[in-house]
């Protein structure tokens, strides 16, 4: 202070040149300094030296979408202001749009996001920014720019060494997966598994380490590197294992390997350790939330013995004779794909590695049976089962496994509803986890359950009882296409209520031997004897007046996903024009499936085709409708897992093949297929019409 005084009185008292230069020196430092860190200023000041200026923003075309519009909007903005915080919104907003499946990226706006990036280090002194980074390697896997993609992910994930933690937790997880998709499918696998191997090495939590460590295991399967992948399997199982992380996958994994190896018996014990951890650590939680300390009983897991099952509290048992109905499963042992001989020529070979055995299992292997537990209580979102007379939880079920490999809910008052209100029921039917929710896992596998409560023998169980089950209008469709009235439906509302049943009914299946390691893909599908019933029970002529006569099977069905969904393709349409084109040429009808329309509709489409080809997701769960023979290419997911569609297309007599060269990525969507794979798939389809003749 005392110099700006001295300043102001060396002004007033004489005006000397020395002075004017130091007071000009002065008002140009404080005049940059204080612009430097103004972001409300109205030009941007340059640095010394620093010649440097934003382009032009970009025309907006009538034709364009909302978000573009946003997008060349803000370019505006902040090319007139040089409003820095418009950059973080300017970059989300992109990514929000790649994510949803505009095509608003193009090699304009990547040098205009390059050119921002410049701006920022040579007019404020920053580093390039991660999100602008991020972005523009994204458009260019969308251009299918490989090798620049690699490039600029790789960039990015140099700069998350020095990020912030809230930018670690948004881009670390997606940057590493797409550096190693993008890899992938360039056909650098080696280079992939490093990718995974650094996300692992810097990783600064375990939320995503199940998730790499499982694309990393993969990826040696897949280079046949069997005993590289069981020592990741092992170097997984001891850092993840804790408290509160199950290492899902890499359990998984490991049984998998070994029982590929021929070690059975390790292996069933791997996949015991899988689910004992995951009771202990996942349904554990519940029976701390109980009154009193409870025990868990996994009541149809395999390995839960009769004689245990005995000894449950309120437990009782009953057969369900399933009705002798014709079935023929599929001869079929592997996935058919094509395969180029040295000549140039295309065969038909098989898909034989550790996760591609079919299989059709009868009721024979898989025995269905009906348990009754007496005044059970049925809580929370996940449908928890338990009983405060015996202190008790009980799992149906094999544990759901979606979710197995993201990170899980870890606050335990999820799970504390106790201060919720009863509603009494006298006799019900559960369909356990969450089977009424999700379209694969109700159709295929929820639906099972009432079909086969007609058959217990039990007419007061399945004529008396209600169906507890979540109120949407796809789960009351599916019940009265199996013969069940809207009057036996029971609203689940676990967010405001309890129920509190009498005698409460859940229909399940076992495995007879415990000595065969089984996936848990074999739990999902219900015995060929079942689906052959729930096929009819869908198709009957109370709701489709000649649903039973016979169609012609004239039209190729590609499932697609939404765009902004997991295992989706951004570049969908070209795949589609392409499908489309190799039908016609075949004198074949094309469709394209997304889900919507009734399930009449979608019975009704399954019923006429000769083909479906699709990613893996519930909309493939239709093939239930599909006729004999009808071939079905699945696109497989990355890491792999044994798909419920190669079981299914064993039990119904289907003709299934995978594309080796087409993977989606399991846990993101949005994947951009190369020329090369779109020619793959059309291929594949080509041939399955030919050989259909």
């Amino acid at each position: 202070m005392a110099r700006k005084s001295k300043a102001k009185k060396g002004l007033l008292a004489s005006i000397n040149i020395n002075t004017v230069l130091g007071v000009v020196l002065v008002a140009l430092l404080s005049f940059f300094v204080l612009g430097f860190f103004n972001t409300e200023q109205k030009k941007p000041q340059f640095l010394p030296g620093a010649q440097f200026a934003l382009p032009e923003p970009l025309p907006i075309s009538s034709d364009d979408n909302a978000t573009k519009q946003k997008i060349r909007g803000l370019q505006q903005t902040l090319q007139e202001t040089g409003f820095m915080s418009i950059r973080a919104e300017l970059s989300t907003t992109y990514m929000t749009a790649i994510q949803q499946g505009f095509h608003v990226g193009n090699l304009d706006d990547i040098n205009w996001l390059r050119a921002l990036s410049l701006f920022g280090k040579n007019v404020y002194l920053e580093k390039p920014r991660l999100p602008e980074i991020v972005t523009i390697a994204v458009i260019y896997d969308r251009l299918l720019e490989t090798q620049a993609s690699i490039a600029t992910f790789s960039e990015a994930i140099d700069l998350l060494e020095t990020a912030t933690p809230v930018e670690f937790e948004t881009y670390a997880a997606f940057c590493y997966d797409q550096l190693a998709t993008v890899q992938l499918r360039a056909g650098k696998k080696a280079e992939a598994v490093k990718t995974y191997q650094q996300a692992l090495d810097s990783r600064k939590d375990n939320t995503f380490a199940n998730r790499w460590y499982g694309k990393l295991i993969e990826t040696h399967i897949v280079l046949k590197e069997y005993r590289q992948a069981l020592s990741a399997c092992e170097k997984c199982i001891e850092e993840l294992t804790s408290p509160t992380v199950v290492p899902h996958n890499c359990l998984h994994s490991k049984g998998m390997i070994l029982a590929w190896f021929g070690n059975v018996e390790e292996a069933v014990e791997t996949a015991i350790s899988n689910f004992d951890q995951l009771v202990e650590k996942q349904w554990r939680r519940d029976v701390d939330t109980m009154p009193c300390k409870g025990a868990h009983f996994p009541i149809t897991y395999d390995h839960f013995t009769d004689e245990e099952r005995a000894a449950v509290p309120g437990l009782k048992e009953e057969a369900v004779d399933v009705p002798v109905v014709s079935y023929e499963c599929s001869t079929q042992q592997w996935p058919k794909i094509l395969q180029r001989t040295s000549d140039g020529d295309w065969i038909v070979g098989e898909a034989q590695g550790i996760f591609d055995e079919m299989n059709c299992i009868t009721t024979k292997e898989k025995v269905p049976v009906m348990y009754t537990l007496e005044n059970a209580v049925v809580k929370g979102e996940g449908k928890i089962i338990s009983s405060d007379e015996h202190c008790a939880v009980y799992t149906f079920g094999y544990p759901y496994q979606n979710s197995r490999f993201h990170p899980r809910l870890q606050h335990k008052d999820a799970y504390n509803v106790f201060d919720l209100p009863f509603i009494n029921v006298e006799e019900a039917i559960v369909l356990h986890s969450l089977l009424d929710q999700n379209y694969f896992h109700l159709l295929v596998e929820g639906m099972a359950m009432p079909t086969l409560m007609q058959y217990t023998g039990n007419d007061s169980a399945w004529h008396n009882s209600k169906i507890i089950l979540k109120a949407h209008d796809l789960s009351a469709t599916m019940m009265l296409h199996s013969n069940v009235p809207v009057s036996s439906l029971q609203r689940y509302d676990p967010e405001k209520r309890r129920y509190r049943v009498k005698k409460l009914h859940v229909v399940d299946w076992k495995f007879l031997d415990t000595s065969v390691f089984h996936h848990p893909s074999d739990y999902y599908i219900p015995p060929v004897e079942v689906l052959e019933l729930m096929k009819r029970a869908y198709t009957n002529d109370k709701f489709h007046d000649g649903l039973k006569d016979p169609v012609a099977r004239d039209t190729v069905i590609f499932v697609n996903r939404d765009p902004s969904s997991t295992r989706s393709f951004f570049n969908w349409l070209a795949l589609a024009e392409r499908l489309n084109a190799t039908a016609g040429a075949r004198g074949m009808e094309f469709a394209v499936h997304t889900g919507d329309g009734s399930i009449e509709e979608q019975i009704t489409l399954f019923r006429k085709a000769a083909a479906v080809v699709g990613a893996h997701g519930a909309g493939l769960a239709n093939i239930l409708f599909c006729e004999r023979e009808t071939a079905i290419i699945e696109l497989r997911s990355n890491p792999k897992a044994v798909t419920e569609y190669s079981r299914m297309s064993s039990a119904l007599g289907l003709d299934y093949w995978n594309v080796p060269s087409v993977e989606v990525d399991r846990y993101e969507g949005g994947a951009v297929l190369s020329p090369a794979q779109i020619s793959a798939v059309s291929r594949t389809l080509d041939y399955v019409l030919f050989d259909r003749g």
